[in-house]
């Protein structure tokens, strides 16, 4: 670069990356605290957020992004934990549903407010003084 040049402008993907690492950062300390995995604790509010239907494991994969391999890891740690359990579709014998369990629903609950804090933290990181 000679003098003068100006910086080159960051590609908005890899801004987006650097975001998405940092909140996943932010998230990861007060995920550890309960026990869970970032991808865990996403698995875990989507199935308390669908608690009266249960979600399918393509429902689950469209909403969180995971790989399938990956989404399957997660959920059955989560089952494994007791923090959730399938359940066959009483509408569909061939879909298999998964939610979240009272133990589940319960250490959600009580991770809340440290999402709540590490997504403000994220946010005062991506926009300084700006407050909602």
């Amino acid at each position: 670069m000679t003098t003068g040049e100006s910086t080159p402008e960051v590609r908005p993907v890899l801004a987006l990356l650097r975001a998405a690492r940092l909140a996943t950062e932010s998230l990861a300390d007060a995920t550890a605290d309960a026990g869970l995995s970032v991808d865990q604790w996403l698995t875990l509010e989507l199935l308390v957020r669908h608690r009266d239907s249960g979600l399918s494991m393509s429902d689950l994969r469209a909403l969180t992004g995971m790989a399938g391999a990956t989404l399957t890891r997660t959920v059955d740690r989560l089952i494994t934990d007791a923090l959730a359990h399938r359940e066959v579709d009483s509408f569909d014998r061939r879909r298999v549903l998964v939610h979240v369990s009272a133990a589940g629903a319960e250490l959600h609950a009580s991770t809340v407010s440290g999402i709540d804090a590490a997504e403000a933290a994220f946010g005062e990181i991506m926009a300084p003084g700006v407050s909602s």
